[in-house]
Order: structure tokens, then sequence, then C-alpha cells
């Protein structure tokens, strides 16, 4: 478990170099468990390890917590010369579990004996429980403060499985952890309850979700972790569980300021900024639950009564999330998810209609695990009445769903069909949905396929073009696409898929820059409103074109926007862009292959590039050092979607192929058909791969100027890397020189990317630990192992390595051995 396994590091690290440790973390995070864990690993070394404890109990009873070691109590110096005849001369180490409950008797005498003996102290608190130790504040050191974050998704999956030897659906594990926001305890109890009420259920090996997974049994759980709240601040706490995520002066009118700070300061609330906006929400959603379903009636009302001038309406605009509070993010996304759900589910309790069948049915295509639910409804309501346009919205989400979800284009062009014959009035909007359903995953059908603009109401006549440019984009007329789509975004139409079209169509034409943008003003947009399934395509959107320019570390952040999110049912092909984009990054990097995305579509191939799970396949052949075979594979499914008339889609598939083999031959094939497909973008990369692939150093030289012009700094830095070694090796030591100029300057811009070992040599520039650390990596150790030996964590290796494989030039470890083996 990367999390824990970092911290226990980070703390060996500390204490072997003779510091002292101060772990903090909120209820259940696991400090008892990381002080084991230190104490375990100190023992098996053969240090002398005594464990102080803190009780309530105790906690004004002097030299109470000394006591438990066999300590004298009579008086001050005789516990002290106790304290330090039980150090005696051998190497030792003071654990004191719950630090905020020992006597001040006894940390007066601990105190003292670390001034004098110089043992180090590792202590756990709980957060918000007071400041750190006391020596620090006397001035005597440094303390090295651990705050305990919580587990990431698969960290926690990761724990739990090992647990309890479970499997968990992607969806049920996603419910799993916005519930517990990542606290590794609350996450175990909440496991144990839902299992025991029915919430959770074992189906085969894997764990599924059936409902909310909030139960009755949790409420003694969290009374333990409201525990250290006063009554008056408890009830604030409450007030903010109604009144849900708001900005922080909707909670402070309701709360008021001071109770804002003493919360955050607990750890209870989490305060943070997205703009000139700052929100204030709950950070522990089973909190929520408790005080929502576990108070009475009548304090439930006199709270929503209170709340009546403070709460606003809708969903609030907000942007919350970044790396550290990305566990809280995910449980708002599920909070707006739950307030979505429970008002299309009381419309369509009220009356039973396609109108409100079909409104439910685009949240839940929306959320997550909602799989079960939308079969069920979609089978009590195909049958129901409706107004024309209910029910062609219902047959509109209906075929969507068959094409998408269940991987059944040919069904979802039936219905399609049969819908229009009996609603000619919408025949025109289903016609277009049926040619886009087809062009998104069967074929690129024939633009005089497409209905007449006659056929479509005044409202809906931006729609043809739109589809128009969606067609042309995937069958590589890139410059009819922009000409379609851009007057329509001038027009200020505002339409996720119309940006899909605009984002790659600019990407290919090579305005990076311009795609980013509106990529990301279309993140900013979806995460405003808590959209996980906006969020997804829209991430898509930008990772693929910052992936495209060789901008992998930008492209890498980008997807941890949606990395803590399980995909929406709607979303899978833009879920698969998404995993086969961070997996070809990893493989050029030497890091972890993402997982493959098992919840994705399964069968089915998308329009544009990366939405084909073989593209996942090829790149994990690359991570194991087969380029051939990596090779082979995209050529493959460059062909498959070249026949299909998805021209793009396969272009940068044969580009990929060439660049992970480097051939002529390669080329050849592949170049006829690059040759056809439009954009400057695709055109300059083709350029740039004939220059290295024929060794013409002139070509090489402008190519890498473009590249570095364009803002394409990986290819920019590949091939000013690749003419230093072959000006070199011809004589031209002055070109090589400039190449080389160039190369250094590029490396401050490209973080996590390098460039093929073959062309490097082992860099002077290295420092001493990175060196050695290089060496290991390159001897086949993994990050943990090298951290063991080391005595630093696994986080310092990365660091290390990474800087140590960019000035090297290299992207795997694979060619970092390679390098080594070589003696360049």
């Amino acid at each position: 478990m990367q999390a824990r396994d970092d911290s226990l590091l980070h703390a060996i690290e500390v204490i072997n170099a003779g510091g002292s440790l101060d772990i903090v973390g909120e209820n259940g995070s696991g400090r008892a468990a990381l002080l084991d864990a230190i104490g375990g690993y100190f023992t098996a070394r053969g240090t002398n390890v005594l464990r102080v404890e803190g009780w309530h109990a105790f906690s004004s009873t002097p030299l109470a917590a000394l006591g438990w070691l066999s300590v004298s109590m009579s008086s001050l110096l005789t516990a002290y010369n106790d304290m330090v005849s039980l150090v005696g001369d051998r190497a030792s180490l003071i654990l004191v579990d719950s630090w905020e409950l020992v006597d001040p008797m006894s940390w007066g005498v601990l105190t003292r004996v670390r001034r004098h003996t110089g043992t180090p102290i590792a202590t756990t608190r709980l957060i918000g429980s007071g400041t750190t130790n006391g020596f620090i504040n006397n001035g005597a050191e440094a303390t090295f403060q651990l705050r305990l974050a919580p587990l990431r998704v698969k960290e926690l999956e990761r724990t739990l499985s090992a647990a309890h030897g479970h499997e968990f659906d992607p969806g049920t594990m996603s419910d799993i952890y916005a519930a517990t926001a990542g606290n590794e305890g609350l996450a175990r109890a909440l496991y144990e309850a839902a299992l025991r009420a029915g919430r959770l259920r074992l189906e085969g090996n894997t764990v599924h979700s059936h409902g909310d997974l909030w139960t009755p049994a949790m409420s003694s759980i969290v009374e333990t972790v409201l525990r250290p709240l006063p009554t008056e601040l408890r009830d604030d706490l409450a007030t903010l569980a109604f009144l849900g995520s708001a900005p922080i002066a909707q909670a402070t009118g309701a709360i008021g300021r001071e109770a804002i700070e003493a919360l955050a300061d607990l750890g209870f609330i989490e305060i943070f900024s997205a703009g000139s906006v700052a929100l204030v929400a709950v950070r522990q959603p089973l909190i929520v639950s408790y005080f929502r379903n576990e108070t009475s009636n009548i304090r439930r009302m006199l709270v929503t009564e209170d709340l009546h001038d403070v709460r606003t309406a809708g969903i609030l605009s907000v942007v919350p999330h970044n790396d550290d509070q990305a566990e809280l993010f995910v449980a708002l996304v599920h909070e707006y998810e739950r307030q979505r759900l429970a008002e299309a589910r009381a419309a369509w309790d009220k009356q039973h209609t396609r109108d409100t069948a079909a409104a439910l049915l685009a949240v839940l295509g929306r959320a997550s695990n909602t799989g079960a639910e939308i079969s069920a409804l979609i089978r009590s309501s195909r049958s129901l009445p409706g107004t024309p346009e209910g029910i062609v919205a219902w047959d509109l989400w209906y075929a969507s769903y068959h094409a998408l979800v269940q991987g059944d284009p040919a069904g979802a062009a039936r219905i399609l069909d049969e819908s229009a014959r009996e609603h000619p009035e919408a025949a025109g909007a289903l016609q277009l949905r049926r040619a886009l359903v087809e062009t998104m995953l069967v074929r690129a059908v024939d633009p005089g396929e497409l209905p007449d603009e006659d056929s479509l109401p005044a409202d809906q006549a931006w729609l043809l073009p739109m589809h128009r440019a969606y067609i042309a984009l995937a069958g590589g007329d890139v410059d009819t696409a922009l000409a379609l789509a851009l007057p329509l975004k001038d027009q200020g139409i505002e339409d996720s898929l119309l940006d899909l079209v605009v984002v790659i169509a600019l990407t290919a034409d090579g305005q990076y820059a311009r795609a980013r943008q509106l990529a990301a003003a279309g993140i900013t947009a979806a995460s405003e409103a808590f959209d996980p399934s906006d969020l997804h395509r829209y991430v898509y959107m930008a990772a693929l074109s910052s992936f495209i320019a060789g901008r992998h570390g930008e492209a890498e952040d980008i997807i941890g926007t949606v990395s803590q999110l399980v995909a929406p049912v709607d979303e899978g092909l833009a879920h698969l862009g998404i995993q086969a984009i961070a997996t070809s990054i990893a493989a050029r990097r030497g890091g972890v292959i993402a997982e493959a995305p098992t919840d994705a579509i399964v069968g089915v191939q998308g329009a544009f590039p990366g939405m084909q799970r073989e593209w996942i396949d090829a790149e994990e052949l690359r991570a194991q050092g087969d380029a051939v075979g990596a090779a082979d594979l995209l050529s493959a499914v460059g062909d498959q979607l070249w026949d299909r008339g998805f021209r793009l889609a396969a272009a940068y598939a044969y580009l990929s192929a060439v660049g992970a083999d480097l051939t002529a031959d390669r080329l050849e094939r592949s170049r006829p058909r690059i040759d056809q497909v439009g954009g400057d973008g695709v055109k300059a990369h083709l350029e740039l791969l004939i220059a290295r692939v024929s060794q013409d150093l002139q070509g090489m030289r402008a190519g890498a100027q473009q590249a570095e012009d364009d803002g394409r700094w990986f290819f920019a830095l590949l091939t000013w890397s690749e003419v230093a070694v072959l000006a070199e090796r011809s004589g031209d030591l002055a070109a090589a020189e400039e190449a080389e100029t160039h190369a250094t300057r590029l490396r401050t811009e490209v973080e996590g990317t390098g460039v093929p070992a073959p062309l490097r040599r082992v860099p002077h520039n290295l420092t001493d630990r990175e060196r050695e650390i290089a060496r290991l990596a390159a001897s086949g150790l993994p990050n943990s192992e090298i951290g063991q030996m080391l005595f630093v964590s696994t986080r310092t290796v990365e660091s290390h390595l990474n800087r140590a494989m960019r000035k090297a030039g290299v992207q795997t470890r694979q060619e970092l051995r390679e390098l080594y083996r070589s003696g360049r």
C-alpha cells in the first residue's frame, strides 16, 4: 500500500537520522498501526523500543503514563532515573501513542530524557488536539511532523481486499471511498456494517452495493469520531451537514466565524478556494449521513428552519479539487449526484410517465454504479404513456445506452428507426442520432445519409453541421471539420460533443494551445457542476491534446482530475481513451501501468485516438520492452480503424507504431495512408518521423526547432538529443554542441519524459545519490527495495530516479538497463 509504505519509510528515515516524529491524523487514519509498524521495524533490528500510551482516564494523574513501564511514580527525579535506566546505553526509541492524553508530568520526564540521552521519540495524536510536543515549544530541537493523509481509491481497495479476501465492483468501491473520504478505519467499519445489513452483497468473489450504504449500526462509530467536540460545536457541525457544501459566507451566516475556524482546526470541515469562491464542506460524508439519518424529526425541522435564509438553491459554482483534496472532491461529486438523483426520483415517484423516466434515466446515466436501477427502469417504463417530446427523449437515451453500454449499435439503430416511423415530427433528430451512433462505434457514415435541414426545428438546425463536422473529423478531413464546427462556437453554442470535435480537430491541425484552452474551460465548467460525465469527456479531450503534443507531465496532471472517480455509465469511450493515454505515458516513463478498465466498453472501438482496448495492450507491450510487438499491434489497430473509415484515429495509430519501431519498412507501410489525412499537426508529426528514420540531420534540426517553437517539448528534446549524437559521430562538433544546448534547455520544460537510451550516455552531472539509485534501478530492483536498502522512502527514491532518468534522457527502466550495460 503505497501511501502507508511511504509514511513508514519517511518515519524510519527521520528516526535513523536521530530526529523525533509527530504523527498526526484523524480517528481511523491508522496512527496506532503506523506506530506499531515503526516499533516492529526497529525491534527487529535490535533497538530498545519503549512504548508509552495516553489514556483519557489517567490524563490528570501524575506520572500515570510512565507507570505502565514500571517506572516509579513517587517523584519526578525517581521517575527520570528509572527512565534513564530503561534507556541504558543501547540504541533506544520511545513510542508515545495518543500524546495529547499523556499527563504533563510524564511528558516532562520524557522531554528531559530525550534532551539528555538523545533518544528519539515518536508520538501520535489526534488532529486538532493541540500543539506539537512540548520540547518543540521549548526550542530544544525540531521535530518532523507526519500528517496521515487519506488513502487514495486504489490504496483503500487494496487494503479492504487484503483484509477480507474479496474484490470490489468499481462503483461500489467508489461509493465506499466517497462515504469515508479515504479513511481506512471508517471504511473497514462501514464495510462490515453494510455487509451485515445487506447493503453490500458478495456475488461470486466480488462485493456489490445495493442502495445507500448507511446503516444505524454506524452511529456508534461516528459518535466516537464526534467525541472530542463540545455540544455547541457538535450542533454547529450538524447545521453544516444539513446545509451541505456551501460558500463560506453562507456557512458563516449559519454558525458563525469562530465555529468555522474551530471545526476546521479540528479537521471536521475543510475550506478551499476556487478563484473568488471559498467552499466549506464536512470532510467525512458519514458524519453528514449520521446527522441526516439519526437526528430527531424535531431537531431536523428546527435546523432546516434556521437554514431557510442562508441556503441557496441549485448547484454551487466552485472548482474544489486538487491533489491534496481529491477525497473531498469525490465526496462532493457523490453528494451532488445524490441531490440530482433525489430530485429525478421524486418526479418519477410522483408521476410514472416516459417523460419522468427519460429525465431519471439521463441522471442515472451520468452517475456511477447505477446499472441495475437503469435496467429496471427501462423495463418498467418502455410502455408508459408520455408526451411526444418525452417519448422521443426516452428513445434517444435508450438507443445511446443500447449502443454505448450494452455494445449493440445495430440494436440502437433499430430503436431509432422505429421511433422515427412513429414520430415523424422528430425524425430528423432521430436520424442524426442514428448516424452519430454509427460513426461513434461502427463506421464513418456518408454525409449524404444525414437528414435534410428542413427536417429539424429551427432551434436544432445547428445539430446538422455539428454532426457533419463529427463525421468529417472521424474520416480525417480536419479542414472541413473546422470549417463546420468553428462557426458554431462563434455563435455561442455550448455543447460537449461540439467541443470534442473542435478540440480534436485543433489538435490534429497543430493548434495545441487553443485546443487545450477550450478543453480546460470545459473541465472547469464540469467541475463547477460536479458533473462526472462531462468531466470525463473534457479530461479526455485535454489529455489527448497534451499527449499528442508530447506534454506528458501536463497530460498526467489533467488525468489526475478524474483518477479517483469511477467512470459514469454513459462515458465508457472517454474513460477508455483516458486509460489508453495514461498507459501510454506510463509505458514511456517506466512507471506503473494503469489497470485495465474492466468496466469500460468491451468489443467496441471508438472513432477517435485511444478509444480502442488494443491501444492499451500495445502500450503494455512497449512497457515490457517489446517495441516491435507494440508497433505490430498498433499497426493492426490502424488497419482496422482505416477499414471502418476512422482515418484520423488510424493515422495516429500508425504514427505511434512508427515511433515505437523507428524503421524504414514500418514508415513506408504506413506513410501512404497517413498522407491522406489532413491537419498540419499530423503532417508535422509525420515529417519529423521521416527525418528521424532517414537520419537526415538537416531535416531533424528543422523538425526539432519547429517542435520546440510549437511547444511540443518531448519531441523537440527527443530529436535534438538524437541530433547531438549523430552530429558528434559525424565529427560536426559545433552542430552537436548546438543540439545539446537546445536539449539541456528543454529538459527544464519536460517533466517525467526523456529520450531513448541508445542515443544517450550516462550523464556526468548526476549527484552521488542519483547515480546510486539509478544503478540499483538498472540492476532490476524495485523502488521499494531500493528504499529499504538505503533507508529512504519510496517517494525519495522515485524523486531521485526521475531526475536521473531525465538527465540521462531515458524513458523506461529497460532503457536505463540498456544504457548501463552499454557502458556509455
